[in-house]
C-alpha cells in the first residue's frame, strides 16, 4: 500500500517525520484526556465540614457516594472561657473518668494530711498505674466533688480531674494569687 508521498506503510513508520508527528497527536490525545478527566472530578464538589473534638475543622469534598477525594485540616478557632469557673466545668465535663460513680458538686480548697496520692480515676485497683501525682500536705487544690459512699473526692490539679481518697484530705486556704 502507497502513502500520499509514494511512501509504503512500512518506509512511512520508519521516517522520523512521520514518528514525531505520531508522537504529538499521541500526546494531545493523552493531555486532553487528562484535562476532561480532571474537569469532570473536580466539577461541582460539594464540601462536607465536620467539626472535630480535638479543635480542627476537617472538608471532606464529596463526590455523589464517594469521600475519598482530598481531606484538607484547618485549624478550628480557638474556644475562650471567660472565667475560672467555665474552664473547670469544661474540664469536669471533658476529662473526669468517674467509673459511673455520681460526686455531688462541691467547691472548696483542701491539702493531704500527708503526702498522699492523687489518682487518675476513683480506685486503687490498678495501684501505681494510677498515680498522676502524690500531693503533699500544704499544696492546696480545688475540690469539685465528692462521694460521700466511696469516700473519693474530685479534685482540679493542674488542669487535670483526680481523685483522692477523702479521708486523706483536709480543708485548707486557697491559694493567693
Amino acid at each position: 500500500m502507497k502513502h500520499n508521498n509514494g511512501d509504503t506503510f512500512e518506509e512511512a513508520l520508519k521516517n522520523p517525520a512521520y514518528i514525531a508527528m505520531g508522537s504529538g497527536v499521541f500526546l494531545l490525545v493523552v493531555v486532553l484526556f487528562c484535562v476532561i478527566v480532571w474537569n469532570s472530578s473536580h466539577a461541582n464538589k460539594d464540601t462536607l465540614v465536620l467539626n472535630q473534638p480535638a479543635g480542627n475543622t476537617v472538608e471532606i469534598p464529596s463526590m455523589g457516594e464517594s469521600i475519598t477525594d482530598e481531606v484538607i485540616v484547618t485549624p478550628a478557632p480557638e474556644v475562650v472561657t471567660d472565667t475560672e469557673e467555665e474552664l473547670i466545668k469544661q474540664l469536669i465535663a471533658e476529662k473526669s473518668n468517674d467509673q459511673g460513680l455520681v460526686f455531688e458538686p462541691m467547691d472548696d480548697w483542701i491539702t493531704a494530711k500527708e503526702v498522699t496520692n492523687l489518682r487518675s480515676e476513683p480506685s486503687t485497683e490498678k495501684g501505681a498505674e494510677s498515680v498522676v501525682v502524690k500531693l503533699s500536705n500544704g499544696t492546696a487544690v480545688r475540690r469539685v466533688g465528692i462521694n460521700e459512699e466511696t469516700g473519693w473526692s474530685k479534685i482540679v490539679y493542674e488542669d487535670t480531674i483526680v481523685y483522692a481518697s477523702t479521708a486523706y484530705m483536709v480543708e485548707a486556704e486557697a491559694p493567693v494569687e
